[in-house]
């Protein structure tokens, strides 16, 4: 059975320090040296918050619907000895993905779709291979909802879930996803104020969540993000409207 450590509480200075250093490491690298560092589709909270999950759990098996830039960057912080198994529907995004990946612990499965076309987020019906498929894994600690079918992923994923064990729901704002949340035992769902439009689903049957997330300490972190949020935000502004006073526009009229 898994045996969660105490909620790992982050130094607001450390944590500040750590995501001023990423958010200017990828411009750099990017812009000055040409190198794209590819980080998960998701707002750097959510990332932060699954970081720390996979490191007060150390699962030794997760599971991930969905690949993609997370499936080359979250498996960095699992053990030598744990497993991380994605499964894919779309066949192009497979191939690049599972061409990018260089992690020997991560293994990515194509399972394409059961019947095409398929409209909106997919059904059971849709993707009942893509869905059942995790029945030929072993028991997850952890896992990730990021792909297709997401409320049906939700119930399979409440069976095959290990004691002790987490799903997390990424996009969880869409209503519809909701009525598959009363089979776990143990939820809560995660927000900023600035976006409301975007929130994080974590879930359980058996794990007080409470016992490995430190949510007030994450608040506090929240809070000084937003705020420098906004002053990145000011000074971006501020560098447009300059640029756009410096430009001289008579350049472009044609007399």
């Amino acid at each position: 059975m898994l045996k969660p450590s105490r909620p790992i509480r982050l130094s607001l200075t450390v944590a500040v320090c750590r995501r001023i250093y990423r958010f200017y490491r990828r411009k750099i690298l990017s812009r000055i040296f040409n190198i794209e560092v590819y980080a998960p589709r998701m707002r750097y909270e959510e990332v932060e918050i699954i970081e720390n999950l996979l490191k007060c759990l150390k699962p030794k098996n997760i599971l991930e619907w969905g690949s993609g830039y997370s499936t080359l960057h979250f498996p960095e912080f699992i053990s030598k000895d744990a497993k991380w198994r994605t499964l894919e529907h779309a066949k192009e995004w497979f191939a690049k993905i599972n061409a990018m990946n260089k992690n020997n612990n991560v293994s990515i499965f194509l399972v394409e779709p059961n019947q095409l076309p398929f409209s909106g987020d997919g059904t059971y019906s849709d993707f009942k291979d893509y869905i059942d498929f995790s029945s030929n894994l072993p028991r997850a600690d952890l896992i990730i909802i990021d792909g297709r079918a997401r409320k049906d992923c939700l119930v399979k994923a409440h069976e095959i879930l290990a004691e002790n064990g987490v799903v997390v729901l990424h996009d969880a704002q869409r209503q519809y996803y909701h009525e598959s949340f009363s089979i776990y035992k143990y939820q809560m769902m995660l927000s900023d104020y600035d976006f409301k439009d975007k929130m994080l689903w974590i879930g359980s049957k058996s794990l007080d969540l409470n016992k490995i997330i430190d949510i007030r300490n994450f608040k506090q972190l929240w809070g000084i993000y937003r705020k420098l949020g906004a002053i990145e935000k000011f000074k971006r502004n501020i560098f447009f409207r300059s640029s756009i006073r410096g430009n001289n526009w008579t350049n472009f009229r044609n007399d």
